[in-house]
């Protein structure tokens, strides 16, 4: 309960008894000074009134936080769009770069297992299918994707502990290629 409201109550409770010792008085017909009972009714109509403000004064000051806070919130609303569209572009520009050499990598490895057929490594040739090459890509790719969780939006990989480890399918495809090329 708030001072405003306790004051009130005691005053109300003055006011209560004043008016009963006023009742009593009539009835009785005792004289009865009227003084104390109509300043505690003026001090009970102040606190209404000053309560009345302060309710006044809270909502002022409810609203001033409100317009602190949504000013706040457009400040961060605007860092946040502004770091959002650079992180756009750059995903933008990312994706375009990957999906180029994506292309490059499978136009280059489809010569692969015809290449290393025509040097006569047709055992491991199958290696260097492009299925197989697109196949160990991709995994090193959803390694280094997992910390994403296995989607984002409509892209779906898969989770797998693997460590994303470039270097063993090149050197998988090199030790293939690489004898055959130097006539091994």
């Amino acid at each position: 309960m708030s001072d405003l409201q306790s004051r009130r109550a005691a005053l109300a409770a003055e006011v209560t008894a004043l008016e009963r010792e006023q009742g009593a008085a009539v009835l009785d017909g005792k004289a009865f000074d009227a003084k104390p009972l109509i300043a505690a009714r003026e001090a009970l109509e102040a606190l209404a009134v000053a309560e009345t403000e302060q309710s006044r004064r809270d909502r002022e000051n409810e609203a001033v936080r409100r317009a602190e806070e949504t000013a706040a919130a457009r400040v961060e609303a605007a860092e946040a769009l502004s770091a959002y569209l650079a992180a756009l572009d750059r995903v933008k520009a990312t994706t375009e770069t990957l999906a180029a050499d994506l292309g490059e990598l499978k136009a280059q490895g489809e010569k692969l297992s015809p290449l290393a057929v025509r040097l006569g490594g047709v055992s491991s040739a199958w290696l260097l299918d492009k299925r197989e090459c697109a196949v160990a890509v991709s995994r090193q790719m959803a390694a280094i994707l997992a910390p994403l969780g296995r989607t984002f939006g409509e892209i779906e990989w898969p989770t797998r502990p693997l460590k994303p480890d470039w270097s063993v399918h090149a050197a998988q495809v090199a030790s293939i290629l690489k004898p055959l090329i130097e006539g091994k």
